[in-house]
């Protein structure tokens, strides 16, 4: 069979063909490397800025008061508050505290005679009762119901917002609870349900960034929201080690702060020379954590309190 010129092959609408494609292709990429640029730009002009609010200060909640106390600290939450458990919150009605002697707030501001939720005079009095957060709208104020993830959120807050909506938390429960409880408190704050170490040992020594099985890394936060370091309130001796008490832990450092050659090795712990690109020798842990952290502060009861990262070296 012989071909004609019509039968066979154009070479330049190939070529041409194949032009258009590469064409269409690296439009088709531009196109999303824009339309990528635009929404990652959307989402940081419409990140919450932070209200400006000047908070006072509620009191730590006492360990005794009377019947009166309780009434004067109460009285204008529950005009509108009327439906808890107990006016306490705790079971044993030899508990006196009042409502404002845990959350904080304004217990003078009284709810409005036949007012609803609308009424300029009640959103008035609420405001001025309640502790106001700093990021309303990722609270989806004015509704009481928490965000589905509050966890970072809580750290960007001021600590009086975080002990109205949660006294419990660790951030503030010394000042919400410690009268009663403070050996509780502290023994919680170091517990491995709070610092989740065994999470953060287990992922750094199994993944190379760290060359300890008695793990250094720990989360807790001050009641600022900064990273803190935890100390043991005894030195632990080598009975304790075998048990598996801690001296200390450490927060973890970012990961750009990490030298990547080590991250890249898995299940290995890194070597000296490894250990020396992190500017440090193989002993040093605090060190190789990279970070400057600050002593622990000491006197009184506070002696082992929650310490920020700071500028001074362990």
């Amino acid at each position: 069979m012989v071909r004609t010129m019509r039968d066979r092959p154009n070479s330049n609408c190939i070529r041409h063909g194949h032009a258009r494609f590469a064409v269409r292709r690296w439009v088709g990429i531009t196109a999303a490397l824009v339309l990528t640029a635009l929404a990652a730009l959307t989402f940081a002009n419409t990140e919450e800025e932070p209200v400006a609010r000047t908070y006072v200060g509620a009191p730590p909640a006492p360990e005794r008061q009377t019947s009166a106390d309780v009434s004067r600290k109460s009285e204008g939450c529950v005009s509108c508050h009327t439906a808890s458990d107990n006016p306490s919150m705790h079971q044993n009605p030899a508990v006196l505290l009042g409502c404002i002697d845990c959350h904080g707030g304004d217990a003078r501001r009284m709810k409005p005679q036949h007012a609803n939720p609308n009424d300029p005079a009640y959103v008035s009095a609420r405001d001025a009762a309640h502790v106001l957060p700093r990021y309303p709208n990722a609270w989806n104020f004015p509704s009481s119901a928490n965000p589905q993830r509050s966890y970072t959120l809580l750290n960007r807050e001021a600590r009086e917002f975080v002990r109205f909506v949660n006294p419990g938390d660790y951030r503030v429960a010394r000042e919400a609870c410690g009268a009663c409880h403070l050996p509780t408190i502290q023994a919680a704050e170091r517990s491995l349900m709070a610092t989740s170490a065994m999470l953060w040992g287990g992922a750094s020594y199994n993944n190379g960034i760290l060359p300890f099985k008695r793990y250094l890394l720990g989360e807790a936060y001050t009641d600022k929201g900064e990273p803190a370091r935890l100390a043991a309130p005894v030195k632990p001796h080598e009975f304790m080690k075998h048990k598996g008490i801690l001296a200390e832990l450490y927060p973890g450092t970012r990961w750009e702060a990490r030298s990547p050659e080590v991250h890249s090795r898995f299940e290995t712990a890194p070597a000296a020379g490894e250990l020396e690109l992190l500017g440090a020798a193989p002993d040093d842990a605090r060190a190789i954590l990279g970070g400057k952290v600050a002593r622990p502060a000491s006197g009184g009861a506070d002696k082992h309190r929650l310490d920020a990262g700071g500028e001074q070296a362990a």
